[in-house]
């Protein structure tokens, strides 16, 4: 999730940020839970949940924002699961 890592840093810099919502890249599989790292979809989530204990551990998220974060996060993931629980059925 180095990635992740490096979006969270870019966006907590006091730099003025854009969020384009033009598609930047082309994905012929499903998001998740199909290959590669997103296949592996706990070790995925574990690796959300360090960066923000990370960014907790240098001060740019205070306690309360690392729960709420974390709380979202697996509300996230859960719903991942779901998903593709409910997909491989069909």
């Amino acid at each position: 999730m180095e990635d992740h890592r490096l979006w969270l840093e870019i966006v907590g810099t006091p730099l003025p940020t854009v969020r384009l919502q033009v598609e930047l890249a082309a994905v012929y599989k499903p998001v998740y839970g199909a290959s590669g790292l997103s296949a592996d979809m706990w070790r995925m989530e574990l690796a959300e949940l360090a960066n923000y204990r990370y960014f907790h551990g240098t001060g740019k998220l205070s306690m309360a924002q690392l729960f709420l974060l974390q709380g979202y996060s697996l509300v996230k993931f859960l719903r991942r699961l779901l998903i593709v629980r409910l997909l491989r059925r069909v």
